[in-house]
């Protein structure tokens, strides 16, 4: 295994990351290069067909590697494997994700607070060894039915994506007149008026209460809301709860149900999303709070609407380096569209129909989804049971393959091995159930 480290630049190689090893795939969009001495390039070089392992991360993610001639070498947190005796690669590889669907692969990882699958661990896992005729057949019959699942799972995705797009699109039309001036006869929105969020509403924020203070958090019966927690429409849980004591010692305050919670800043998409609280709640500084004034509060459903119509450009009004962030300032000054009251409700119940549709189509992807992935795992568990293609009494016997692979790792050159001082972690019996008659139960080939 490879780690970067400082060289001249006079033997520079490209070598391979765990980021570039995905499920079936090698990614070579980003790969980087690094000194290694002529001494060392065959140790680190990389063969068509060797199977490359994430030690770390999604552990168990592995992919074959085909580059023909060309030099590729491999860094640490990737496990290299070479089938012995003539092994299928391609069953290998299947047989790893087999395992990592059941999360057979994360169990067996140690480390308390990073898990990682150690080579010594890889090489102790028991797997069915089934003749190398059959294995083709069951990587045959994979590459028969994985692609077409495949493809109907990235065609839902897609649609879940469209409908995203969709109700986005029709949001903004909505809010910014653009349905109006298409639906109703007397064309677009003349009699609307425009107003600030701060002309409509008070716009405040919360803190996060000292966490040496256990007082201030043991024993907590006040919801504490934090901005990760804003990208559903509602909020009408917490993940945490704050006491009484940080109530009254902090400048938190409790918000009322029905005031929106606008997330300044978060992780991935999380900044811009505006989500409604059902409860009464306190929130951290991430979170504005915007309550409307109680001559606007028949307006709180458009106001929410617009926060969602606009939250591509809100995000884009974030200031800042590494993580830009919104501010008070910022959501006080976003100008709002107001159309009259009856068109502001006969718009509103349009978007409702339009969301409903979107919802739906949604939720139906998304069983369909999880009967696609109950799916595969269930053709790769047949697979490694032996029930997946049929079993030929002509087949090389499996106990022929596996005399080739002893006899291979007898002829290998011995490396010495250096022993951990933690101790090793006990393997649990085979995890495969083998109904083949010619199957045998091997340690992983490496």
């Amino acid at each position: 295994m490879l780690d970067r480290g400082k060289g001249t630049g006079q033997h520079l190689r490209p070598y391979l990351r765990n980021v570039n090893v995905q499920w079936g795939r090698i990614d070579q969009s980003d790969v980087l290069s690094m000194d290694i001495p002529p001494e060392h390039e065959e140790r680190f070089r990389l063969r068509d067909g060797d199977l490359l392992v994430c030690e770390g991360g999604e552990i168990g993610r592995c992919a074959i590697w085909h580059g023909g001639d060309g030099y590729m070498a491999f860094q640490k947190a990737l496990h290299r494997v070479r089938p012995l005796g003539g092994m299928d690669p391609r069953y290998l590889r299947y047989l790893l994700e087999h395992l990592s669907l059941r999360g057979a692969l994360a169990s067996w990882a140690t480390g308390s607070t990073i898990k990682h699958l150690p080579q010594e661990q890889l090489r102790q896992l028991p797997i069915p060894l089934p003749p190398l005729a059959e294995q083709r057949r069951i990587v045959v019959a994979l590459e028969r039915h994985l692609p077409r699942l495949e493809a109907a799972l990235t065609q839902a995705s897609t649609i879940v994506r469209r409908s995203t797009s969709w109700e986005t699109a029709i949001s903004g039309a909505i809010v910014g007149g653009r349905w109006s001036q298409l639906t109703r006869p007397d064309g677009g929105p003349a009699s609307w008026g425009e107003a600030s969020i701060d002309d409509l509403a008070s716009v405040g924020t919360g803190a996060t209460p000292s966490r040496s203070r256990k007082e201030f958090y043991e024993g907590g019966t006040v919801p504490w809301i934090t901005s990760g927690l804003l990208n559903e429409p509602f909020v009408d849980r917490a993940s945490e709860y704050i006491t009484e004591s940080a109530l009254a010692e902090t400048s938190v305050r409790i918000w009322p149900p029905g005031t929106l919670l606008v997330a300044m800043y978060g992780e991935g998409r999380t900044r811009g999303r505006c989500s409604e609280l059902r409860i009464s709640a306190t929130t951290n500084q991430a979170c504005a709070a915007v309550s409307l004034k109680p001559e606007w509060e028949s307006y709180r459903s458009w106001v929410k609407l617009f926060f969602r119509a606009t939250y591509e450009q809100n995000r884009r009004l974030a200031a800042g380096g590494v993580q830009p962030n919104l501010n008070l300032g910022l959501i006080r000054n976003l100008r709002v569209p107001m159309p009259p009251e009856g068109e502001r409700d006969r718009l509103l119940e349009e978007f409702a129909v339009q969301s409903d549709v979107a919802v739906r189509l949604r939720k139906t992807v998304k069983s369909a989804n999880g009967r696609g992935g109950k799916l595969r795992r269930s053709l790769l568990r047949e697979a490694f049971a032996g029930r997946l293609v049929p079993q030929d009494p002509n087949d090389e016997p499996a106990s022929e393959l596996l005399a080739r692979i002893r006899a291979e790792r007898a002829a290998a050159p011995q490396k010495p091995r250096t022993r951990s001082p933690r101790t090793k972690k006990e393997l649990p019996a085979p995890p495969t159930r083998v109904t083949g008659d010619n199957y045998q139960q091997e340690a992983l080939p490496l």
